[in-house]
C-alpha cells in the first residue's frame, strides 16, 4: 500500500531527509523468525543487497551480542534474501548484562556499534567491509550509560557523532549526542535534550544535526523531531502511525536509508520491511 503522508524514518547513512508531504510505498518484506526471535536493530549496505541485524537475548546465552547478515541478488527486494553470515559473539564489560544489542549502527561497514540497555554502548571492528564476519569480538571502547533511566537504546553514528536515545521513565526518555572524534572511550556529551516520546527506540539524525526521527514502540508510531542543539530543544513536527501500513507494523524498532529506500526492522512481526519514498 501507499501511506501518503511523511514517513520520519531512523535512517542511519543517507545524507540529508526531507520526507514531509512525501508518501511511502510499502514494496516488500522478508520474515526473519526463523533465524532472529525478534528483529532488533538493523543496517543497510549502501547498494541495498544486504541488511545486517541484531537481537535480544538474554539468560548467557551463546547468540547473544551476534550479528546477522541477509543478502541477495536484487537491491532492497528483502522477499528474496536469505541468511547468509553471521558474525562471532561479541564481548562485553564484565559488569554488564548478558544479553543482546538493542541496536546496531554502522556508516562504512567496518566500524560497528551496538548497546546493552542500561549497561555500555560498545565499539568493534572489522577487517572487510560488510563482512561481519571479519568483525573482531575484542572491544575497541565502550561507553557507560548505566544510571540514566533508560532501557532498549537506540543508536546513530554520523561521522565523529553518535546519537542515542533512552526509553526509561519520563524524565529519562533522552535524545543524547556525544563526539566520539578521540574514540569512543573518551567521549564527550555535545547535548542532552528532552524528547518524550512514551516509549523511544531506534534514532536517525540528519547530517547537519538539524532533524531528529524516533521510533516509539508503545504508541507503534515515528516521530520527527526539529533540533536546536544551541538551545536545546526539540519540537516534534509529525507522527506517523505504523499500524495503518499493511501489513501493519507491530513494534518498530531499528530503520535505516539509503537514497529513497528504508529498511524497517519490525520487533513485533519479526521481519524486514522495506519501503519507497515517492
Amino acid at each position: 500500500m501507499v501511506f501518503s503522508a511523511f514517513f520520519g524514518s531512523l535512517l542511519q547513512q543517507v545524507q540529508s531527509v526531507s520526507l514531509v508531504g512525501k508518501s511511502l510505498s510499502q514494496d516488500n518484506l522478508l520474515d526473519v523468525s526463523g533465524t532472529i526471535a525478534q528483529a532488533q536493530g538493523i543496517v543497510a549496505k549502501p547498494d541495498g543487497k544486504m541488511f545486517v541485524l541484531s537481537k535480544v537475548d538474554s539468560g548467557g546465552s551463546s547468540v547473544n551480542r551476534v550479528l546477522y547478515a541477509f543478502s541477495g541478488s536484487t537491491a532492497w527486494d528483502a522477499s528474496s534474501m536469505t541468511h547468509t553470515a553471521t558474525s562471532s559473539q561479541l564481548n562485553k564489560l564484565a559488569g554488564d548484562a548478558d544479553t543482546g544489542f538493542t541496536d546496531i549502527t554502522s556508516e562504512d561497514g567496518i566500524n560497528w556499534y551496538g548497546v546493552i540497555d542500561n549497561n555500555s554502548i560498545y565499539h568493534y571492528q572489522g577487517t572487510t567491509a560488510w563482512d561481519i564476519t571479519t568483525i573482531s569480538s575484542t572491544i575497541v571502547g565502550s561507553y557507560s550509560v548505566s544510571g540514566q533511566g533508560g532501557s532498549e537504546l537506540g543508536l546513530c553514528v554520523s561521522g565523529n557523532k553518535l546519537y542515542y536515545t533512552n526509553n526509561g521513565t519520563t524524565a529519562a526518555r533522552r535524545l543524547r549526542c556525544l563526539d566520539i572524534s578521540s574514540g569512543l572511550s573518551s567521549a564527550t556529551e555535545i547535548y542532552d535534550i528532552d524528547i518524550n516520546p512514551t516509549r523511544p527506540q531506534a534514532v536517525f539524525v540528519s547530517s547537519d544535526g538539524g532533524t531528529a526521527f524516533i521510533t516509539d514502540t508503545s504508541n507503534r508510531a515515528i516521530y520527527q523531531y526539529s533540533i536546536d542543539s544551541s538551545a536545546g530543544t526539540a519540537t516534534r513536527e509529525v507522527t506517523i502511525d505504523t499500524t495503518l501500513f499493511t501489513p501493519s507494523i507491530t513494534n518498530p524498532r531499528g530503520v535505516d536509508i539509503e537514497g529513497d529506500k528504508i529498511a524497517l526492522a519490525d520487533y513485533g512481526n519479526s521481519n524486514i520491511t522495506i519501503f519507497s519514498v515517492v
